[in-house]
């Protein structure tokens, strides 16, 4: 009988989320999409299924208990059962989901993001005030696409998924078994379009970096604890057309 705590890498007392944390981590080592050993796979499979269900996991503890004292099992598992695990949504659902892992592939949501900056200040500076000039980069929308990534401004249907965002992979696991699953599209990123000529001055990404110079007043005896927010001067997103803030914390030489 196979030792399933083993082949997860997992002590006997290991729970719930320790073997799916643990099970997550081997599988995308050892899928097949991703190099990896289908012998192995199948093994890690088989024992992820036991031992992520209560009742199963009772069974085969019981059975190796007993073992330990002179009994002989072969396999606990119904490998009925075990296809029929397979071809639930919540297996492939966590399949799916580590493959888009392994390859980020992700779909591209909206992102807003702050940018954070370090000012270094002397004692003197703080207690007279000073007036600052601070160059620092960020995102802005690219004004030759508008954000689309696309030189004429049009999205076309992504022509590997057909506009679906996704795309379906098979693997053959066992003999006469085939694994179906589907993951988000890389060529489109998941949003189904694609751009019709890609934008020549930011490569498709909808945004260019741009050197910003801002210039700050700080009065005499200000709170150097105080963290500075100049709205709007974060990063600018292309999906949204929103800006993030800019955050300036003050830094005291000693």
């Amino acid at each position: 009988m196979e030792d399933y705590y083993q082949i997860l890498g997992v002590p006997e007392n290991a729970s719930e989320e320790e073997i799916k944390k643990k099970f997550r981590e081997l599988a995308k080592k050892y899928h097949p999409d991703m190099g990896g050993d289908p012998e192995k796979f199948k093994k890690i499979l088989e024992a992820y299924r036991v031992l992520s269900d209560k009742k199963l996991r009772a069974e085969y503890d019981q059975k190796r208990k007993m073992m330990r004292e002179g009994f002989i099992f072969d396999s606990p598992f119904n490998f009925a059962d075990l296809h029929s695990f397979f071809r639930t949504q919540e297996f492939d659902d966590l399949l799916s989901n580590l493959i888009e892992e392994f390859f980020d592939f992700y779909p591209q949501k909206s992102e807003v993001r702050d940018i954070i900056l370090d000012l270094e200040l002397n004692l003197e500076e703080v207690i007279k005030g000073t007036n600052k000039t601070i160059t620092y980069k960020r995102k802005v929308i690219c004004n030759v696409c508008n954000g689309t990534g696309s030189q004429t401004k049009n999205l076309i249907r992504c022509n590997v998924c057909n506009g679906t965002g996704r795309v379906i992979s098979r693997s053959s696991f066992f003999t006469g078994f085939i694994f179906e699953s589907s993951r988000i599209c890389k060529n489109c990123s998941g949003r189904g379009k694609i751009p019709e000529r890609v934008c020549s001055n930011c490569q498709g990404r909808g945004y260019i970096i741009k050197d910003e110079i801002i210039n700050i007043n700080l009065p005499s005896h200000f709170d150097p604890k105080e963290i500075i927010k100049i709205p709007a001067a974060g990063d600018q997103d292309p999906l949204s057309k929103k800006s993030g803030d800019l955050y300036i914390r003050i830094r005291i030489r000693p």
